[in-house]
């Protein structure tokens, strides 16, 4: 042990609340040593340094080698206080001792990992990572590694300067050496800070250091650098025909999908950005020549590589290169046409004037944003929406503005039958209808359409059918629907014109209160009815220039005419005038002894395509049920409120709608279901009741109803009232039917947290109304099949050798349920749900990669309720059927 070691070890044996002691307790980092005084922290390096060997032959990490370079960096050489430490036994650094804890800590520790990390990069086959990467080219692969071998001599050439006699050279070059040693080995500049004297001082009084280079190294990075050369002169000129079959293709007018038209351009440019110059030096084989020279010269000159280097750049010669490169355009021959290159009077090469047009249209389009690869897609429209966002309609519009001003300036819009231009629609129809799917809006995600909003919508539709009109066609349909929808909700949130007439039993048929009463409502019901129309107003005129002879459109704007008649004329064969009329001359007067006399004498006037009309003949319909059966038409009074409600809160969202609909807020569901439950006896007359009005219809959906009930009432829930449901599942169901499961070694069914596994593992799960459900499928190591991607599946998703299947929302076991489920059930109380999922696989090897087959697996699921034990203490019935909305004979 040294003279410094022996010293160190009695100050820390010494006391254990000496600042040395209190250095290693807090540990040495960055952060630590700012808070430290001077001598703590060369207390603190020194004793680092005696606790490590004289040889440090392993590859320093990055954040101790920056440890080290900060603590030298922060050992201060101008206060005489550095002498005394501050412990009990005063012990004094001299200073050579400080030199010498400086040198050690620059030799031993920083230059020793620099040299270990340059002899492991000496060592690589390659220098550069990226030269290894089998996508690039040969070409690209020789700048990679001509840049990379003269990056490694530079820096060797550094570190030669800083392993020898460093006592003549400048401060600042050392500083510098070093600077550029740590950036190359350890990929970043260090952060020192404070004064630099202790490292430059460490780099003065290291020892000397060796580095251990392998044998031949120049001589094997020269001849991978050769090797690369003549790959990339044997591979220019074929590349430069690359793009010659695509040019055949799209000048015999077949089909090219955007991505192809877009590498069909790329290259017509590259050929004329690059090859089309009359000089000399203005082409890539003299770029190649410029951009080589100066490495590969500085690596004979300056590193002793092989003099035969400096001749690699010759084989981009002019005559050799560019000469062939413009003899192979100009038999470049498009039948029956001719060359597609000629020369110019100014011997500069260009398209041929009778096709430049066509060709230099389509080198144009390359930077166009609508003709950047899009995977092709049809156009869907999502039902249940709010209309269309407005960033999603902006991006559409973006890339028809963007056609139309290039269209323009190449004049096709008066001529589109070129090639160039079929191609430009093509690409744009595919990105339009991207944006178009993206744009519609689900309605949790959005606000309601603004007028303006409506309006940059109708301007879409008008430039799509000018120059999509096929997608304008589908768009169209689709705006259509959603106005209709948009307009079902404002009249449902408005309160559209309603008047319900609640059966009295006794007395008069219906107690809806006193004249004066009565006209007083039915005003304030006409200003309802202005506002409905005032909101809905925007979607009328979009349905207008969607579709003409559109019944929504008539129906409302019928209503439209009618209310603006009955307000400034009085007219009594109004629509308006002849509901209110019936409302005060007809059901108001009605008693349960005159009603079948006073509606047989009543003659019902005609009635016409809008609301008062409509709303009319439903009161009038009521009137005529009431009076024949007052119980079942008080049953019907109760069931179409429900029913009403259903459809304003419920349809249209899944569960009840589609699996790519919306989810319904599981709140609401539970509250209807619970003053569902409530009228469930006075409903069921319905149910038996023989009356003259068909309502087999409002049955079945109440029978619908009955089996929901028993879901999502009698579900268990926990603090929050978020419903657990306990599922049993029966994993790797129906194995005889089930081909290529065999290849499956595990199941896992899991949500937040908890699984359910096959085999060796519990086959019950709990399932918590919002938590995402997975199911993973892990296919052998040993197999020779592997599960592959299936884009018309989207719960479907492939990592490595295991295929899961994973729904998401307040309602994912049921859109699971939705998207899986098999039409039969199991079981003798028919209440096991068998769910089926297929998986396309294929071959893992290369002989037979393109062999492929489908592999089909079966889950069995009971649903329950369950008391803390295993097992299910009460089954839930999962309905056959789940509603969609609610019917309204009336």
């Amino acid at each position: 042990m040294t003279f410094l070691r022996l010293l160190l070890t009695l100050a820390l044996l010494a006391n254990f609340t000496t600042p040395l002691y209190a250095a290693e307790r807090t540990g040495m980092g960055a952060a630590g040593m700012d808070q430290a005084e001077p001598l703590d922290k060369l207390d603190a390096l020194a004793s680092l340094l005696a606790k490590t060997p004289d040889t440090a032959d392993h590859c320093l990490p990055e954040s101790e080698a920056a440890k080290v370079l900060q603590m030298v960096a922060q050992i201060r050489h101008d206060r005489p206080a550095r002498l005394v430490t501050r412990i009990r036994h005063s012990i004094r650094y001299s200073d050579a001792q400080v030199a010498a804890i400086e040198g050690r800590a620059m030799g031993n520790f920083m230059l020793h990992a620099i040299a270990c990390r340059l002899e492991w990069r000496a060592r690589l086959p390659t220098l550069s990572t990226q030269a290894e990467n089998a996508g690039q080219d040969s070409l690209s692969r020789l700048f990679d590694a001509t840049a990379a071998t003269l990056a490694l001599e530079e820096n060797l050439s550094h570190f030669a300067v800083l392993a020898g006699n460093t006592s003549e050279i400048p401060r600042d070059a050392l500083l510098a050496h070093l600077n550029n040693l740590y950036a190359y080995t350890y990929g970043q500049t260090p952060e020192l800070g404070g004064e630099l004297g202790g490292i430059v001082n460490g780099l003065t009084h290291m020892q000397a250091i060796q580095l251990q280079l392998p044998d031949g190294l120049r001589d094997r990075l020269a001849a991978r650098l050769i090797e690369y050369g003549q790959a990339a002169r044997a591979e220019l000129l074929p590349s430069l025909m690359r793009g010659s079959q695509l040019l055949e293709r799209y000048w015999r007018k077949d089909d090219l999908s955007p991505e192809q038209a877009l590498q069909l351009a790329s290259w017509l440019a590259y050929l004329r950005d690059s090859w089309f110059s009359a000089r000399p030096d203005a082409n890539p084989c003299a770029e190649l020549r410029t951009r080589l020279s100066p490495p590969l010269t500085k690596l004979v000159n300056q590193h002793n590589y092989p003099r035969q280097l400096t001749g690699l750049p010759g084989g981009f010669d002019a005559q050799l290169c560019h000469r062939q490169v413009q003899r192979m355009l100009s038999e470049l021959r498009l039948p029956p046409d001719g060359a597609v290159f000629v020369l110019n009077r100014n011997k500069v090469w260009q398209f041929h004037p009778q096709l430049a047009g066509e060709l230099d249209a389509l080198a144009a389009m390359g930077t166009l944003g609508f003709m950047q690869p899009s995977p092709p897609v049809a156009f869907r429209c999502q039902a249940g929406g709010s209309g269309f966002s407005p960033a999603g309609i902006a991006k559409a519009q973006g890339y028809l503005a963007e056609y139309t001003t290039f269209a323009r300036q190449r004049g096709w819009l008066a001529n589109d039958n070129g090639r160039a231009e079929h191609l430009a629609r093509h690409a744009l129809e595919r990105r339009v209808v991207a944006a178009l799917n993206q744009t519609q809006n689900p309605v949790q995600d959005s606000q309601p359409m603004m007028p303006a909003q409506i309006n940059e919508l109708l301007e879409l539709q008008i430039q799509l059918v000018r120059l999509l009109p096929d997608t304008a066609r589908q768009f169209r349909q689709c705006v259509s629907l959603h106005a209709g929808e948009e307009l079902a909700r404002i009249a449902s949130v408005m309160g559209e014109y309603r008047l319900e007439l609640s059966p009295n039993p006794d007395g008069r048929l219906y107690d809806i209160g006193s004249r004066p009463l009565l006209q007083d409502f039915l005003a304030r019901q006409r200003t309802q009815v202005q506002l409905s129309l005032a909101v809905a107003e925007p979607w009328l005129k979009l349905l207008e220039n969607t579709d003409d002879d559109s019944q929504t459109t008539r129906y409302w704007r019928n209503t439209e005419n009618a209310i603006r008649q009955a307000l400034v004329a009085d007219n009594p064969n109004n629509p308006l005038n002849l509901l209110e009329r019936f409302i005060i001359e007809q059901a108001a007067t009605l008693g349960h002894d005159t009603c079948k006399t006073q509606l047989a004498a009543y003659v019902s006037p005609t009635a016409g395509n809008e609301l008062f009309s409509a709303r009319r003949l439903q009161l009038e319909r009521q009137a005529a049920r009431t009076c024949e059966d007052r119980s079942s038409a008080m049953a019907y009074q109760q069931y179409r409120e429900l029913a009403q409600r259903f459809n304003r809160e419920l349809a249209g969202r899944f569960p009840f709608a589609g699996v790519a609909a919306q989810d319904a807020a599981p709140g609401q569901v539970r509250q209807f279901f619970r003053d569902y439950r409530e009228r469930q006896p006075m409903l069921s007359q319905l149910r038996q009741t023989r009356h003259s009005h068909d309502y087999s219809d409002v049955a079945r959906f109440l029978g619908q109803l009955d089996a929901l009930t028993d879901l999502f009432v009698r579900a268990p829930t926990d603090a929050h009232d978020v419903p657990l449901i306990r599922m049993e599942i029966g994993f790797r169901a129906r194995p005889q039917a089930s081909p290529g499961s065999e290849q499956i070694i595990a199941w896992q069914l899991l949500s937040a947290g908890s699984s359910a596994r096959y085999p060796n593992g519990s086959s019950g799960l709990d399932w918590r109304m919002g938590d995402a459900l997975t199911l993973d499928l892990d296919w052998a190591q040993q197999s020779a099949w592997r599960p592959m991607p299936d884009p018309r599946q989207p719960d479907l998703t492939i990592q490595g050798s295991t295929a899961s299947f994973t729904t998401r929302g307040e309602w994912s076991l049921f859109r699971m349920i939705a998207m899986h489920q098999r039409p039969d059930r199991l079981g003798s109380d028919n209440q096991e749900i068998m769910l089926g999922f297929a998986i396309p696989t294929r071959r893992d090897s290369p002989a037979s990669a393109s062999e492929s087959r489908a592999a089909q697996v079966y889950l069995a699921l009971r649903l329950g309720t369950t008391d803390g034990k295993p097992g299910l203490s009460a089954p839930l019935h999962y309905p056959a059927h789940i509603p969609v909305s609610a019917p309204l004979p009336d």
